[in-house]
């Protein structure tokens, strides 16, 4: 499960590994200045993940897909 906490955003890629981050780093964040720095629309990306980690990537992304073997709260 990802929760936020006052400035940490904490979340696992697989069930025995957890990802502490400030809040705002993430996969969407980069995606994000990636797509400003190329000049693409928000709703021209495609993001595929599996794992919570994932999540606000997916979230961002004109397109999001889940993967087969994702964890449920991803499919959702």
């Amino acid at each position: 499960m990802a929760r936020e906490f006052d400035d940490l955003f904490v979340t696992k890629s697989n069930p025995e590994l957890i990802e502490i981050t400030a809040i705002g780093v993430d996969k969407a964040a980069m995606l994000d200045m990636f797509c400003k720095a190329k000049g693409i629309l928000r709703e021209e990306t495609v993001a595929i993940g599996n794992s919570l980690n994932d999540l606000p990537m997916i979230e961002w992304a004109g397109v999001g897909v889940a993967i087969g073997n994702s964890d449920e709260i991803l499919k959702a």
